[in-house]
C-alpha cells in the first residue's frame, strides 16, 4: 500500500510537470533554429513531448520497480527459531554457537529471521510460551509475531567439564503456521563431538528438517457438522469448531468431532494437494462416555485454541516489537479478590 501511495504521488507530479510543460498552441517565441543536435532541431513543442515521454517512461519503470521489489518482499518466508530446550550443562558460549547455527542454517534457506528481541518480549508477556512447546503453542506463537514458519530444536548433553568432546542429542520440530503441524521432526545422536562439531550437526539437521517440511504438498480441510458448533480435533489437537476450514498437509488425517448431548464422532478424512476436501458430519443426540485420549480432553486452558484466540486478538506493535497487550495474570501478589471462575486480564 505504501509503495501504491507514492506511485500516486509521482504520477501526480508528472501530471503537473506534463501540464507546466506544455506549451501554448501558437506563440513565435518557442521557435528555435535549427541545430546539428537531433533534439535541438526540434521544435520546442516536439521536444516539449520527447521529455514529457521520457519522464512518464522513467516514472513508470521507477513505480514497476518498486512495485516488483514490494511484492518480493511480501512473499519472502519468514522464520522464527525459539528459545533452545537445554537439559544438560551448557556455557553460554557453546549455547550461542548452537544458536548462531541454526540461524545461519535458516537464512541459508532463504528465510527472513523475526528478530530475538521481538520473541524476547513475547516471552516476557507470556512466559508460558517458554515451556510449552506443543503444536498450538507454536502456532499461537508463530502467530503473534507474524511468521509462516516455526522452529524449535532441542539439546541433550552431558557435562563436558573433563572431557573436550562429549555426548549430544539433537532435535529439530519445524511447525507449519498455516496448517497449525509440524511438518518435520528429525532427530541426530552425536556420541563424542567438540562444541564445534555439534553446532555444524545442529545446523544441518535444521536445513534438511526445513526443506522436508517446505516440500511437503498442502490442501484444505473443510468441515462441517449438524448441529454445528461441535469441537474439531484434528489429529489429537484441538483446533476449532464447525464450520471448520483451514489449511492441512495433504495425506490422511484422524478426525474426532465432539459435541454437548451428541455422541463423538470419528472419521478418517484423506486431503489432496491444493485441493479442498469437505466433510460433513451428522452428529446423533445420546452421550458417551468422554475418555482421556489424544484428543486432550484434559488439556490445559492454555492449550486451548479458544484461549488463544482470546489472547491473540489483543495483539498489538509497539516501538517496532511485538508485544501481547493483554496477558492473563499469574501473579500472587495480587492483593483484590477476585470471583470464582473470572479471568484477570493487567495492561
Amino acid at each position: 500500500r505504501q509503495i501504491q501511495h507514492c506511485c500516486e504521488i509521482a504520477c501526480s507530479v508528472m501530471m503537473r510537470l506534463y501540464v507546466r510543460c506544455t506549451p501554448p498552441p501558437a506563440c513565435p517565441q518557442y521557435q528555435r533554429r535549427p541545430s546539428r543536435s537531433w533534439l535541438r532541431g526540434l521544435r520546442l513543442s516536439q521536444r516539449m513531448q520527447v521529455q514529457r515521454g521520457a519522464l512518464f517512461l522513467v516514472g513508470f519503470l521507477g513505480c514497476s520497480l518498486g512495485l516488483g521489489a514490494g511484492a518480493s518482499s511480501a512473499q519472502a518466508a519468514t522464520a522464527l527459531l525459539t528459545e533452545a530446550q537445554i537439559e544438560g550443562t551448557l556455557a553460554p558460549t557453546p549455547a550461542a554457537m548452537l544458536r548462531d547455527a541454526a540461524q545461519s542454517a535458516l537464512r541459508a534457506q532463504q528465510l527472513e529471521l523475526t528478530p530475538d528481541s521481538d520473541l524476547a518480549v513475547a516471552y516476557s508477556g507470556e512466559p508460558m510460551f517458554r515451556t510449552c512447546r506443543s503444536e498450538l503453542c507454536l502456532e499461537r506463537l508463530g502467530r503473534l509475531l507474524d511468521t509462516q514458519t516455526v522452529v524449535n530444536y532441542s539439546v541433550k548433553t552431558e557435562d563436558a567439564a573433563a572431557a573436550s568432546s562429549r555426548a549430544w542429542q539433537l532435535k529439530v520440530q519445524v511447525l507449519d503456521v498455516d496448517a497449525g503441524a509440524f511438518g518435520a521432526q528429525l532427530t541426530e545422536e552425536c556420541p563424542r563431538c567438540t562444541d564445534a562439531q555439534a553446532a555444524e550437526k545442529l545446523g544441518a539437521l535444521v536445513r534438511r528438517a526445513v526443506t522436508t517440511a517446505t516440500s511437503l504438498p498442502k490442501g484444505t480441510l473443510e468441515i462441517s457438522s449438524q448441529p454445528s458448533g461441535a469441537t474439531v480435533f484434528v489429529d489429537g489437537t484441538e483446533l476449532g469448531i464447525t464450520p471448520y476450514k483451514r489449511t492441512a498437509f495433504a495425506g490422511k488425517h484422524k478426525l474426532v468431532l465432539r459435541h454437548l448431548g451428541y455422541r463423538s464422532e470419528q472419521a478418517e478424512v484423506s486431503v489432496d494437494a491444493s485441493k479442498l476436501q469437505h466433510t460433513e458430519v451428522k452428529l446423533t443426540a445420546g452421550s458417551d462416555a468422554l475418555t482421556d485420549s489424544a484428543e486432550g480432553a484434559k488439556a490445559p486452558v492454555y492449550k486451548k485454541w479458544w484461549f488463544w484466540t482470546a489472547i491473540g486478538g489483543a495483539a498489538i506493535l509497539a516501538a517496532g516489537a511485538v508485544t501481547a497487550a493483554v496477558v492473563l495474570s499469574s501473579s500472587s501478589a495480587m492483593t483484590r479478590s477476585t470471583p470464582a471462575n473470572t479471568y484477570v486480564f493487567t495492561f
